[in-house]
């Protein structure tokens, strides 16, 4: 088209606010055709972040072509980099969420990871850091990692009955040596937090006997 041929020139020249403005006009115009209004939203978000340095509309742009796919290209990637760059973590917690039945199980815990940590280290909110953790747990029982991280969050807030269920399910995956200073903590913890003294010396007994059995 006429204005397609006009972009190009206004492209090649580097006159980008020519060039925005005749793709804006190209996406009024476009009834049927989401392969060609994601190429020009995208192309519109690399101008606006690229040249012009301007990220909330270059976010704008590519926010356009998540609402359409958002597996084109690598919009879903140059999405995460603005947004983690510039600290924008709500948004980056809601973009990471979008890819939740959109790929397999394993690479959507590791997704759950990063949704986890955010909560946990930038935005401080214990309830939806334990809440993506135990979605990790739920997928793989058995992940040890998502059960260390749910044990710091459970000692931090001393949900202690929450501590001592998942500590105990922890040292039944994790080797001998590891697990001493679980064990250790669990013993304290019911000796002194929960009056549970005779708990607290089963443990203790029960350590010894592995650590001689070893």
């Amino acid at each position: 088209s006429v204005l397609k041929k006009l972009e190009n020139i206004a492209i090649e020249n580097e006159n980008w606010q020519k060039a925005l403005q005749l793709m804006e006009q190209q996406t009024q115009i476009i009834k049927d055709g989401d392969d060609e209004l994601m190429s020009l939203f995208y192309t519109k978000g690399v101008i606006y972040k690229k040249y012009l340095n301007d990220l909330d509309n270059a976010i704008a742009s590519f926010q356009e072509v998540i609402k359409i796919d958002p597996d084109y290209g690598s919009v879903f990637n140059d999405l995460d980099v603005i947004y983690t760059e510039s600290e924008r973590w709500h948004d980056l917690v809601d973009l990471l969420f979008i890819k939740e039945n959109r790929v397999s199980n394993e690479e959507w815990q590791q997704f759950l990871f990063r949704i986890g940590n955010i909560y946990k280290d930038k935005l401080q909110k214990a309830d939806s850091t334990e809440e993506a953790f135990k979605k990790i747990i739920d997928i793989e029982p058995k992940n040890v990692s998502a059960m260390s991280s749910l044990l710091e969050i459970y000692h931090e807030q001393r949900q202690w009955d929450n501590w001592l269920e998942v500590a105990g399910k922890l040292i039944s995956l994790i080797s001998s040596e590891q697990s001493v200073p679980i064990i250790l903590e669990m013993a304290r913890i019911e000796h002194s937090v929960m009056s549970n003294s005779e708990r607290a010396v089963e443990l203790i007994v029960d350590l010894r006997i592995t650590e001689s059995d070893n």
